[in-house]
């Protein structure tokens, strides 16, 4: 009986959270100043309730480093696995704690513990700046579609629909984070809730 009027009382939050949390903040002006660096640490326990088999773990972790605003720092990890160590995608970089469990393992379990300091940035896209040019591999890899993010068919129709007429490349960028961005949530969310809702800034 508590956990049902727990459950029923989260809904009922969540149905009016995102509706006032966007009113609110919409008073608020986007602008991201660099300011002191914060430090975030996130705690995932994973635990296997019917085993099958012998076991594997591929548990995400920080790996983005990109100097001013966010360094990764340290992941450990504890449990009752065989194996287990950090790795990396080969064409991506990403970081992945990888753990593996025995075929009698009844109750694997895998505790990683990551933790990452950022700060705000932000970067005056009219001034003048100095930006070392990517390679050709470096172009291929960053600008190339993926099984999860394509770049065909309705999502290049939307695209080119959101940027016609418009050139250079901060003002087609502005427009596709803008308008990209209001008909997706005209879409999702009520019409006034989405007329009330400010379009982020890019």
């Amino acid at each position: 009986m508590k956990r049902r009027d727990m459950l029923a009382g989260s809904a009922a939050v969540a149905a009016v959270g995102p509706f006032a949390g966007k009113a609110a903040l919409a008073a608020e002006p986007f602008a991201p100043k660099p300011g002191a660096w914060r430090t975030f640490e996130t705690t995932t326990r994973i635990e296997i309730a019917k085993p099958d088999g012998a076991t594997r773990v591929w548990m995400p972790a920080p790996s983005l480093n990109a100097a001013g605003w966010n360094e990764p720092g340290d992941t450990t990890w504890t449990g009752n696995f065989a194996s287990a160590a950090l790795d990396r995608d080969a064409k991506y970089g990403a970081a992945f704690v990888r753990a593996e469990w025995a075929a009698t393992e009844k109750a694997p379990v895998l505790e990683v513990v990551s933790r990452v300091r950022t700060r705000d940035r932000a970067v005056d896209m009219a001034a003048a700046m100095s930006v070392a040019s990517l390679s050709e591999a470096e172009r291929s890899l960053y600008t190339a579609a993926t099984d999860l993010m394509p770049l065909d068919g309705i999502v290049k129709t939307t695209a080119d629909g959101i940027v016609k007429g418009v050139t250079g490349d901060v003002a087609r960028g502005r427009g596709r984070c803008t308008n990209g961005s209001s008909r997706t949530r005209s879409a999702r969310q009520p019409r006034a809730a989405a007329a009330s809702a400010t379009s982020p800034r890019c």
